[in-house]
């Protein structure tokens, strides 16, 4: 399996723990995810995640580089 596959499989965990409000799960998987193949929608889960824990100034940087970043 390739990086891309993985970080896939990842970002799909992901959205079933944010489904399931395990926020943090689901942020670590969005991380994981993120360092196999960057993508924009991913920082933008991370963001999502980062302001469901209340962790906004942390959070500001992902929404900023999924706005900016080219997919």
């Amino acid at each position: 399996m390739d990086n891309n596959e993985q970080s896939y499989l990842l970002y799909q965990e992901g959205l079933l723990q944010f489904e399931k409000m395990e926020y943090e799960k689901a942020l670590n998987c969005f991380l994981k995810s993120n360092e196999l193949s960057e993508h924009s929608r991913t920082y933008a889960r991370i963001y999502e995640c980062l302001m469901k824990l209340n962790r906004d100034s942390e959070a500001k940087t992902y929404i900023q580089t999924a706005y900016f970043q080219k997919c």
